[in-house]
């Protein structure tokens, strides 16, 4: 695989052919993905004949039903690095021909994949801030493997025996990676689930990072 082959993942909405030319004018791109909402699919189609005509660029085209939440655009962002990206050695993600709605979730879903992430202001792009490793940078096998349990149930449940038999971790284990010690922040220290009492039971809940986070990792 070339060092250098890039693809970038955009986020689109209404007219932005000009917008993503604007773009792709400044960086050197190899594979264009396009998200959008299916409502927009024949416009969308329409625009991206011109596009792959005019920058001679493979374009794919993603829809996805109605708004996405930023866990949902993390879960689409995820597939199509799986299915679409295999093949480029940088992925990155374009907003800057995005709607409201879709910049935040594409912006949230890209800082919890690691992916750097622009916006195109004036025909400038703008990058904007993500964590290269993603967020969840310093969690351990463990910490995500309880994350992606809870989003398997719905995000909650009621009881470590219901977390204990899907981990395959003692009551004591994950008690540890969930509330963490005096050395180590657990799981609720950091943010990403919020733990409760309901009667004699320990509730688990994941909170809005947890959800993004464990969407992220599948």
């Amino acid at each position: 695989m070339p060092r250098d082959r890039v693809c970038q993942l955009a986020l689109v909405s209404g007219s932005f052919t000009e917008a993503l030319t604007a773009a792709l004018r400044e960086r050197q791109v190899h594979g264009l993905v396009l998200i959008f909402r299916r409502g927009e699919m024949e416009e969308v189609s329409a625009q991206s004949d011109v596009l792959s005509a005019f920058l001679n660029l493979p374009i794919r085209l993603v829809p996805y039903d109605d708004d996405a939440s930023p866990e949902q655009m993390a879960i689409i962002m995820r597939e199509a690095i799986k299915d679409l990206c295999q093949d480029y050695a940088t992925i990155e993600v374009n907003i800057g021909a995005a709607d409201k709605v879709q910049a935040v979730s594409g912006l949230l879903a890209a800082m919890a994949h690691g992916l750097p992430c622009f916006d195109v202001i004036n025909g400038q792009i703008v990058p904007l801030p993500t964590p290269p490793s993603g967020l969840r940078v310093g969690l351990s096998e463990e910490k995500l493997s309880i994350l992606a349990a809870l989003w398997e149930t719905g995000g909650k449940v009621e009881g470590l025996e219901k977390l204990s038999k899907r981990t395959g971790m003692s009551r004591a284990l994950l008690s540890y990676h969930i509330r963490g010690s005096e050395r180590t922040p657990g799981l609720e220290a950091l943010g990403f689930v919020k733990v409760s009492r309901v009667g004699r039971r320990t509730s688990v809940e994941l909170t809005p990072l947890g959800r993004l986070v464990a969407a992220s990792v599948g």
